[in-house]
């Protein structure tokens, strides 16, 4: 088997920055629709792969795939870092980041469809780009601890979204212009101010609509079919991807009849009772179920 590459592309979007699209692929010829990952937030596209080339990036393209999985504006390698003159909102992901970033994959790879991959609010992500654009060929899609809302009202919910996430960020980012969760030891990136915000009303809207230009996304998401979809959450991720708001998400779509849900736990026979960072992190998930995301893709990109 053939060494995996990992090469970095860099595209201008607004003014001076630059966002950085990670692709991992083998020097195998293959014949595979290419894989688009987006990540979640106050994260980068390191929850899928590391420095070792580990992870779930590298794992898809050791088997047959030529996968992409970008830095949203300012985290990871993407430039200038998130700071008080980042504007980015959650529509200019939406309709300009993924778009440009899929017009790169296609002009790298020639080929016009893609699967998607999320994890955490990425899958909120790409399901609202898929709303705006369900002309894009996207033949399937896996989202690890997808969720739109908190719906699920415990102490750990209290903590981390009421008070950490929402509270303590809301001041944070008004006193530095973006939101330090990086600082604060809460996440591996920061956000910027007006994306947080859009992120934090839709967290607590029973609504899904654009802050910006009132595209009504859960409207539109009923009107079409999604994608296949399989969504995976742990057992043990309690807050952030809790299985009774991950089924909230898929409710607000009109799913395919082949869009399936499934909850990581040993008493479901996985090897780890995963939570909401290392379903995508632990050793063990490329021996567990990574190996039934594959086989998601593969049905899919053969059908």
């Amino acid at each position: 088997m053939s060494e995996i590459q990992h090469e970095k592309h860099f595209i201008p979007i607004a003014d001076n920055d630059k966002i950085c699209l990670h692709r991992f692929f083998t020097k195998e010829e293959t014949k595979t629709s290419p894989i688009f990952m987006l990540h979640g937030a106050m994260e980068n596209s390191k929850i899928f792969h590391s420095k070792s080339k580990k992870g779930f990036a590298p794992f898809l393209a050791k088997n047959g795939f030529d996968v992409f999985a970008l830095d949203m504006r300012g985290k990871g390698e993407s430039t200038p870092k998130v700071s008080k003159n980042t504007k980015q909102s959650q529509t200019d992901q939406i309709v300009i980041d993924i778009p440009a970033c899929l017009t790169k994959i296609k002009e790298l790879t020639n080929i016009d469809d893609v699967h998607f991959v999320g994890h955490s609010w990425g899958g909120v992500l790409l399901l609202a780009f898929f709303a705006r654009f369900p002309e894009t060929k996207v033949k399937s899609a896996v989202f690890f601890g997808s969720k739109r809302r908190v719906s699920v009202f415990t102490f750990k919910r209290i903590f981390y979204i009421d008070i950490i996430w929402s509270t303590l960020g809301t001041l944070l980012g008004y006193i530095n212009g973006f939101v330090p969760f990086k600082k604060m030891k809460a996440g591996s990136d920061d956000e910027p101010l007006q994306f947080y915000k859009e992120m934090n009303h839709w967290v607590y809207s029973r609504k899904w609509k654009d802050k910006k230009d009132g595209f009504n996304y859960q409207k539109e998401l009923q009107k079409i079919e999604s994608p296949p979809t399989l969504y995976f959450t742990g057992v043990k991720d309690h807050t952030l991807g809790n299985q009774k708001d991950v089924k909230l998400l898929m409710n607000e779509t009109n799913s395919s009849s082949n869009s399936q849900f499934a909850l990581l736990s040993k008493l479901n026979k996985n090897l780890v009772d995963y939570d909401h960072i290392n379903i995508l992190t632990h050793p063990k998930a490329e021996q567990d179920h990574f190996i039934e995301a594959l086989n998601w893709i593969k049905k899919f990109d053969e059908a």
